[in-house]
């Protein structure tokens, strides 16, 4: 039987840029059948691929048991602003007794928020961290996944559908109706500053 094994999700903080930033995890659907914008820093032996079903595509995070909790299956996405208070993703472990554990580092590498889910194995089970000490800020997501013990047997967990959820933080509501929000303008006149553009 398979043994657990862990996810860990970090949302990290990157410098701030002058020019329009996206408001969501970049290609955080992996619909187009590879990482695209994100970056695979697997350690050596662990990997990171997508895969296709029909219409349908995920993240697949790979990591051999030869060395559990220090050979880690490791993405990186493009940086976004966080707008809304949650990140919601779905993920399914291929093991029993799966721990996902989710952190929100700031820009000194402090923790800002996290969470520990568990999955059961076959099963897509949603799942939320709540990101509202990072609103504002410019962020990127880091996944990695890693087994916890040896039992011979590769692990595996698949991720998708990666996207900010929620309600709007307040540094992005135009409060008074002045076409300004304390991050961004309202250039759509629909009382937020949260399309790519306004901020």
């Amino acid at each position: 039987m398979a043994q657990p094994s862990v996810l860990v999700l970090i949302l990290s903080n990157i410098f701030w840029f002058s020019t329009a930033m996206a408001q969501a995890v970049p290609d955080g659907d992996f619909e187009e059948g590879a990482i695209g914008t994100w970056v695979d820093a697997s350690d050596v032996g662990a990997s990171v691929t997508v895969i296709l079903e029909g219409e349908n595509a995920y993240l697949s995070m790979q990591a051999p048991d030869v060395s559990p909790m220090s050979t880690f299956a490791r993405v990186e996405s493009g940086a976004f602003v966080v707008t809304h208070d949650q990140l919601s993703f779905d993920a399914q472990p291929q093991s029993q007794e799966t721990g996902f554990s989710v952190v929100l580092l700031g820009e000194a590498g402090e923790e800002l928020a996290g969470d520990v889910f568990m999955g059961d194995a076959l099963v897509w089970t949603p799942h939320t961290l709540f990101m509202e000490p990072a609103c504002g800020q410019v962020v990127a997501v880091e996944l990695s996944y890693t087994a916890l013990t040896s039992d011979g047997v590769e692990d595996e967990a698949w991720v998708d559908d990666m996207v900010v959820a929620g309600s709007v933080c307040p540094e992005f509501i135009d409060a008074d109706a002045d076409g300004g929000c304390l991050l961004g303008w309202d250039l759509d006149g629909d009382g937020l500053c949260v399309d790519a553009m306004e901020i």
